[in-house]
């Protein structure tokens, strides 16, 4: 679950809570918000998490790498030090990859999203579709979106 529908979660529990309501289901209602809170709380830490490695991450100077990126920049440094630059750079960068599992798993989230806005999308054209060959040109579009979108999701976790 989303923030989105974590917020409207909320706004159906308003709604559908009334003096008829057994106490019962209410505790159900809220006990379900939170641990879908939760979820979400977990997810921003582990995000902050990354962040904050990411952020403190550089090379060892001194280091086999650091020599690497000197000797990548002596080698251009006469002609073309841009390019030395540039590779040293590159060394650098390599040497302090961060893993950031809990970012790719939300991005691949934030993506299929998208891609199933846009199934839907097409299966309401389908529905507005004049021709039957069009209405099913646009279904099928969508159907396909929303296995990309599966696929999406499934990517991060294999």
């Amino acid at each position: 679950m989303n923030n989105k529908e974590l917020i409207n979660a909320g706004h159906a529990l308003a709604k559908a809570i009334s003096n008829d309501t057994p106490l019962i289901e209410i505790a159900k209602m809220v006990s379900n918000l939170a641990t879908q809170l939760d979820v979400q709380l977990a997810r921003s830490n582990a995000l902050a998490a990354e962040n904050a490695g990411l952020k403190s991450a550089h090379p060892q100077p001194f280091g086999a790498e650091m020599m690497k990126a000197l000797d990548a920049y002596e080698k251009h440094q006469d002609e073309t030090p841009e390019t030395g630059m540039l590779d040293a750079f590159f060394i650098l960068r390599d040497s302090i990859r961060v893993d950031t599992t809990a970012t790719d798993a939300f991005l691949a989230e934030v993506r299929a999203q998208g891609v199933e806005m846009f199934a839907s999308k097409c299966k309401e054209e389908s529905k507005r579709a004049h021709s039957s060959d069009a209405r099913d040109s646009w279904w099928v579009s969508g159907e396909n979106a929303e296995d990309f979108a599966d696929e999406l999701r499934k990517g991060v976790q294999s």
